[in-house]
């Protein structure tokens, strides 16, 4: 049986604030997260040409206009389509092998066939997919289907492990813009036929930035870490095994600041609050 991956969620949401961020449980913390949140404090500020680069610029708005993460507006209209696609775009700029592709694009088939409301019990399929529009113009298409486990009642709540898990994780620009981030949580996902630093030159390469400069290699225990000598942006590859993997860009927060960006904390189309993370499946 396959536990919640709690190490896995909580450095792809480090990846994107690139801060050693906690994973918050859903159990207990909707009304905290629900109080209003101050915006992120800004040290760096951008000139109106790096503002228009199209990754930049958005990351930017989004750290300034967002504050904590809550979306615009969600959507489901469509959204397995639009998943199947963007996937397949992934694939095509060399994010996910064929293979990984066939994989994903059929588990996204036996989601959308159990999608639909599901009572909570042990041996249950749960499947959650939608998309999000955030201030910035970034756009996001989150999917999750896991089998419950071990489920029970106890007098704090409902208490339950998961197994078959796959949980999909994009973030682009739309327009087929860049994609800001590309994770995958399932431990059968096939080999990929990249090394991880061809897989991390592609996904710098597709970001397409317009800043002068280039991407350096640093060091990290947690994976591939880039910076962009312009001091702007920062990209991260994580992999905690052979399979689950996050791609992942922010701004430097070295310049910038700790911006609650991305898949910080997200609010779900039926209004629970939670992160990527925490000790039992629950959304």
């Amino acid at each position: 049986m396959k536990k919640h991956n709690k190490q896995f969620w909580k450095m792809a949401a480090a990846s994107l604030a690139l801060l050693a961020l906690p994973p918050l449980a859903v159990y207990g913390q909707t009304a905290h997260c629900r109080a209003a949140q101050p915006r992120p404090a800004l040290p760096g500020v951008m000139s109106d040409e790096i503002r228009l680069d199209p990754v930049a610029g958005a990351l930017y708005r989004y750290g300034v206009q967002g504050g904590i993460n809550r979306a615009d507006s969600y959507w489901s209209d469509n959204v397995f389509t639009v998943l199947r696609g963007k996937l397949k775009q992934a694939a095509a700029r060399g994010l996910l092998s064929q293979a990984q592709l066939d994989y994903l694009l059929d588990r996204v088939d036996e989601g959308e066939a159990h999608a639909g409301p599901t009572p909570l019990e042990n041996g249950s399929t749960q499947v959650l997919c939608y998309g999000c529009s955030y201030t910035g113009n970034i756009q996001t298409v989150s999917f999750r289907m896991y089998m419950v486990d071990a489920y029970k009642v106890t007098e704090s709540g409902e208490m339950y492990s998961i197994d078959d898990e796959t949980s999909i994780e994009l973030m682009y620009l739309p327009g087929n813009g860049a994609f800001l981030e590309v994770s995958v949580l399932d431990n059968r996902l096939p080999a990929a036929e990249s090394t991880p630093e061809e897989q991390a030159e592609a996904f710098l390469t597709q970001l397409d930035t317009t800043l002068d400069g280039s991407w350096e290699q640093t060091t990290t225990e947690d994976g591939l870490e880039y910076k962009h000598t312009s001091g702007v942006l920062r990209a991260v590859r994580y992999a905690p095994d052979e399979a689950d993997f996050a791609l992942c860009v922010t701004l430097d927060p070295d310049v910038y600041g700790g911006l609650d960006t991305l898949s910080n904390v997200v609010i779900g189309p039926d209004g629970t609050i939670y992160t990527p993370g925490g000790e039992y499946g629950t959304f």
